[in-house]
């Protein structure tokens, strides 16, 4: 099993580490990336974690084969 490291948002920057198999989406958002994964909460949710790499860096350590677009408007660029 693979596993990446990645750094969780917040003064400890404390760092994470996921099984890229799990990871279900990749969000950009002004400040942080949002990472979904397979994993679920109590809620029944995927467990989403928030990190300080940019999406383009979260997608070349997963080895996504996709490119990672700029939305436009709330629309897929």
């Amino acid at each position: 099993m693979t596993l990446v490291k990645l750094t969780l948002i917040g003064v400890s920057k404390t760092p994470v580490y996921l099984n890229p198999a799990h990871i279900i989406s990749v969000i950009k958002f002004e400040k942080h990336t949002s990472i979904l994964t397979t994993a679920v909460g109590k809620d029944g949710e995927p467990k989403k974690y928030n990190v300080v790499e940019r999406p383009e860096v979260v997608a070349e350590m997963i080895g996504a084969r996709t490119t990672v677009s700029e939305a436009v408007d709330g629309r897929a660029a």
